[in-house]
């Protein structure tokens, strides 16, 4: 059995479990594999898109996990948790380490005898603990029911209602599952516990002959034989006829009660969990999976260590530290006035910097460090003049004063007054 990696849309955690991969894709919506923090495995179980949308859907799945999670049972997969109001709805139960009996019988063919009664008094323990806890499973059919090496064990409990309130049929989404429901079920009507008693005659006998009571077909059809057939019991070990014809009768009230099936169960030879040599081979494979609790996770993995230079390679310390200083030196001599130079030499001095290190990193060890030019060559010469002029309060030319642009607007403004007061004047 092989874990299917998870798809790019599937979650990673789902309240405190952490997803390891898919199982399978259920009625209900797709299987996953989680851990829980304290190590254990379980059943995730993210509703389907075709489910989540209906809110009575959602009530109805909250009320039927919530009656479930409190039954504590042999043969009976215990719900441990589910929050259908988060954006995503989920469902978390016992990891059972097996496959469904559809995918038993499919692969390796019918149980033999002694299995399937084991199956019989398993299931019926497991229903009657459902009903003396105030609950009818409704749903039981060979796709919830599992093989594990300990034993049978029944599944989907509390989930049947809500799959029925769906407007995609239960039929469309498990084959042939009209033949497994009770015909009082398949007419609308609420199910009580006569409806558990014919889904396990139809059970047993799939297990024991690897098909139906009433044989496959469309569900129309098979809704018709279920009503109005005789079940086809071939293949029935002798013991096993008498009690399943009787548990998959039309009529529910004349339908063995579960006390009264264990009993029958009870008379005939004893069953065993004695299970063909493939399935238990494939049993094996499925408990390396489901250990019950795993390796604690591993941690997240480390960044590289940046890795150190060989020496003698890249930059000498001692020439990148006089590089940086010259650097320092010439960002701080940038005169505040010539804002239309700063940006420009700062990006010249960056771009010196890039190479003045190539240019000391193929230096010879021990050489000393040479002066690095960080302007251009004719910014050099125009820098140190401004300098001198900020100095000597000279500046522009020769000896020239700067004149400020504000004062040069108001001489001329005075002169143009003068002339204008002057021609007035003369007219």
């Amino acid at each position: 059995m092989e874990l299917e990696p998870l798809g790019d849309r599937d979650p990673r955690e789902l309240g405190p479990y952490h997803l390891r991969g898919r199982l399978r894709v259920g009625r209900l919506g797709t299987v996953h594999l989680g851990r829980s923090p304290d190590g254990l495995f379980a059943e995730v179980t993210v509703v389907g898109e075709q489910i989540a949308w209906d809110p009575q859907v959602l009530a109805l799945l909250t009320e039927g996990a919530d009656g479930a999670r409190r039954l504590r049972a042999a043969h009976v997969q215990r719900v441990r948790d589910a929050d259908l109001a988060a954006r995503t709805p989920w469902i978390a139960a016992d990891f059972l380490p097996g496959p469904s009996l559809r995918e038993a019988v499919e692969a390796h063919g019918p149980l033999p005898p002694a299995a399937v009664r084991r199956l019989a008094v398993a299931l019926a323990d497991a229903l009657d603990a459902v009903h003396s806890s105030g609950q009818v499973h409704r749903g039981l059919d060979p796709s919830t029911v599992v093989l594990t090496a300990d034993g049978p064990v029944a599944t989907g409990l509390g989930l049947a209602r809500a799959l029925e309130a769906v407007t995609v049929t239960l039929p469309r989404l498990v084959p042939d599952a009209v033949a497994y429901l009770a015909p009082e079920v398949a007419r609308g009507l609420e199910p009580g516990s006569p409806a558990d008693v014919f889904g396990l005659g139809a059970v047993l006998t799939y297990a024991a002959t690897g098909r139906g009571p009433f044989g496959s077909g469309a569900s129309g059809e098979l809704a018709r034989r279920v009503r109005d057939d005789e079940p086809d019991l071939a293949g029935l070990p002798d013991d096993l006829v008498e009690p399943v014809a009787a548990a998959v009768r039309a009529n529910p009230g004349e339908r063995p009660t579960l006390a009264a099936l264990r009993r029958r169960l009870a008379a005939g030879p004893a069953g065993s969990w004695v299970l063909p040599a493939g399935l238990t081979g494939e049993l094996a494979q499925w408990a390396v999976l489901g250990r019950g609790r795993s390796a604690p996770l591993a941690p997240a993995i480390p960044a590289e260590p940046t890795a150190r230079l060989a020496p003698g390679v890249g930059p000498d310390p001692a020439q990148t530290s006089a590089l940086t200083k010259q650097l320092d030196t010439a960002r701080l001599d940038v005169p505040r006035g010539d804002a239309d130079t700063t940006a420009a030499d700062t990006t010249a001095a960056d771009t010196a910097a890039s190479a003045g290190a190539a240019a000391t990193g193929t230096a010879a060890a021990g050489a000393p460090a040479q002066p690095v030019s960080i302007l251009p060559r004719g910014a050099q010469g125009d820098r140190a003049a401004a300098r001198a002029g900020r100095t000597t309060g000279a500046g522009g030319g020769a000896g020239g004063s700067r004149v400020s642009p504000l004062l040069m607007i108001a001489v001329g403004v005075a002169v143009a007054a003068l002339v204008f007061a002057a021609v007035t004047l003369l007219l």
